[in-house]
């Protein structure tokens, strides 16, 4: 959770959700609570530690980026083959959920080898998504 220079708004919200996630659980915010990033550090030196997220940091951010609200919006679920979609503003599919599970059809005809999308949501932009996760 770290922001590209130049991007104050970007750098502050990443410094925030690192403080709280610190607050919650300081001992995974170290390097070496995890063998990935300690042996990033332990390779690249102190350098390492700005360009590599802490444990906890990297957790949450993968969880968070592949969840997807479910049916009623109040539960959230991981769902492996929607992970693969890309969002566009245009999409040529959409995803519906019901208590059975989760349903991803094309809105139109999708050609052989075409990349299927999805619409992240309507208030997607990259800086957001930066911000959050």
């Amino acid at each position: 959770l770290s922001a590209t220079p130049g991007e104050p708004a970007v750098a502050s919200a990443a410094a925030a959700r690192n403080e709280l996630l610190a607050d919650l659980y300081a001992p995974l915010m170290a390097h070496e609570a995890h063998p990935a990033t300690a042996g990033y550090v332990a390779r690249g030196g102190e350098a390492a530690r700005g360009l590599v997220p802490a444990p906890l940091s990297w957790a949450y951010a993968l969880v968070s980026s592949r969840c997807f609200a479910l049916s009623g919006g109040d539960t959230f679920g991981f769902v492996p083959f929607l992970d693969m979609c890309q969002h566009s503003a245009v999409p040529s599919a959409n995803f519906t959920s019901d208590e059975r599970g989760i349903v991803l059809r094309t809105l139109r005809p999708v050609a052989a080898g075409e990349e299927v999308t999805i619409s992240y949501g309507g208030d997607y932009s990259s800086r957001r998504t930066f911000e959050q996760y």
